[in-house]
């Protein structure tokens, strides 16, 4: 098994991936250098109150920062282009306003963190770049979400029962499951029929953020007809907009106030000490569409890390 780290940089523009650490860095003049900084564990500091006469002080939570990180990179030349070609390929990988995405592999993950450039490139050179054919340039970048994530995680349900008649199809099953050390919240995409309605799970897997763990244990919720054409994306991210729909009509007034509450914890559905899979089947149906239609479960990977916490 190999240990070697890869660490690629994907264009927000082109797509284009840049090798600038591992098995063939390089092959395009630039290299990572020393001492890159923030790539680690993500930006997070204690909350303490403390009020008149207390010895000591409560703990209030945790605030979790934007992320910086500073890229010392080495360009040169290469056999089909001059130091500055390089240089300004490598420059027109990035962006103040679109994210591009630095990529770490390691022999078992790959991730990746969305980074905009947030000051300009400092470039002070002891000697001329052009004869040298050899620049150091220092790059500051910022990741307004701090984590590292991997590719999706997606099950699905695909109805074999024709419920025109309006009763509910029997419940079919998604697997969900989180094996990341940060909190996940599913993304829910119910396929498009018209007049049909789907039922959706918002268990509380025995949080109590709500104050309703016991009352909500089983908690489903049932989405709004579909118009014609229309799928819905649900978000259950409550900092996010819970429901879109892809022709853009004002679902959210059809939700009614009623909302999704419910993460799946670090580690859900992971088995005992993370050793084994243990996925959570969780229970989805829907009525007035006939067999053929589904829902698809879509579970986003966070690390605060770019590898390993598995």
């Amino acid at each position: 098994m190999s240990n070697e780290l890869i660490i690629e940089l994907e264009s927000f523009d082109t797509g284009e991936l840049y090798r600038i650490h591992g098995p063939g860095h390089g092959d395009r003049g630039v290299f990572l250098g020393q001492h890159p900084e923030g790539i680690y564990d993500e930006p997070t500091e204690s909350i303490w109150n403390s009020h008149a006469f207390q010895i000591g002080a409560s703990f209030g939570g945790i605030r979790i920062h934007k992320r910086d990180v500073i890229l010392g990179m080495e360009i040169t030349d290469t056999p089909d282009a001059t130091w500055q070609d390089n240089d300004s390929d490598w420059r027109l990988a990035w962006d103040y306003k679109k994210d591009s995405k630095l990529w770490i592999e390691t022999n078992d993950s790959r991730r990746w963190l969305s980074l905009k450039m947030s000051e300009d490139p400092k470039f002070a050179p002891d000697t001329d770049p052009f004869q040298a054919q050899y620049g150091h340039i220092i790059y500051t970048a910022v990741a307004g979400n701090p984590r590292w994530y991997e590719k999706d995680y997606t099950d699905q349900w695909i109805n074999s029962t024709d419920t025109t008649n309006g009763a509910w199809a029997p419940d079919g099953f998604v697997k969900a499951w989180n094996p990341t050390n940060t909190t996940a919240w599913m993304i829910w995409t119910v396929q498009a029929y018209p007049g049909a309605v789907y039922k959706l799970p918002d268990f509380s897997f025995g949080n109590d953020k709500e104050e309703r763990a016991v009352e909500d244990a089983a908690r489903k919720i049932v989405m709004p007809a579909l118009i014609a054409g229309e799928h819905l994306v649900v978000n259950t991210d409550d900092e996010d907009d819970q429901v879109t729909s892809n022709i853009d009509t004002q679902v959210w007034q059809r939700m009614e106030g009623v909302t999704f509450c419910y993460p799946l914890e670090p580690y859900f559905g992971t088995g005992r000490h993370r050793t084994y899979e243990e996925p959570v089947n969780l229970p989805v149906t829907v009525k007035n569409a006939p067999a053929g239609v589904g829902v698809q479960l879509r579970i986003r990977r966070g690390f605060t890390r770019p590898w390993g916490l598995r």
